[in-house]
């Protein structure tokens, strides 16, 4: 694969790769989803009944959560090239547009705007805070850091 600083930072990259990732992520939410909805012990004319009942929830998941992740990834990139800023405000309208299709995927208006308002704030805020990783937030100098010991190749039994 390579150096992740090397991949492209093109907005096309951007959104394939979230909506591919994305695609993944909702299949395995959908079949692990699958085992818990009944399955039909008999369809007509079909081979295989739990194994196309879980494909086709599977496909559905996967289908919504690529829908999701192209919406929050375009929309994230779009923003930054036309503000011409890398900020938080940014991932609040990625996080608005992935809600929108939530909710438009449940169908109803008020679901929508709420699970735009929430994904707007929770994005807004992820981007705010930044990631507890690398960011010396539990780095506060009172811990002293883990020696590691390695192996010795030699056996002195």
């Amino acid at each position: 694969m390579g150096d992740i600083d090397a991949r492209p930072d093109s907005c096309a990259f951007k959104t394939m790769s979230a909506t591919m990732s994305s695609f993944g992520a909702g299949a395995i939410f959908g079949a692990v989803s699958a085992t818990w909805n009944d399955v039909p012990k008999v369809m007509k004319n079909r081979a295989f009944p739990a194994l196309m009942s879980t494909s086709r929830v599977m496909g559905s998941y996967g289908i919504t959560f690529a829908a999701v992740g192209a919406a929050f990834a375009s929309t994230e990139c779009i923003a930054e090239g036309l503000r011409g800023k890398k900020d938080f405000v940014n991932a609040a309208l990625g996080g608005a547009a992935a809600g929108g299709i939530v909710g438009a995927r449940i169908g109803r208006l008020g679901v929508a705007l709420a699970a735009a308002a929430s994904l707007a704030a929770t994005s807004a805020l992820v981007d705010t805070t930044g990631s507890l990783r690398g960011s010396g937030l539990f780095d506060d100098g009172q811990t002293p850091p883990l020696t590691y010991y390695p192996y010795s190749k030699t056996s002195d039994s």
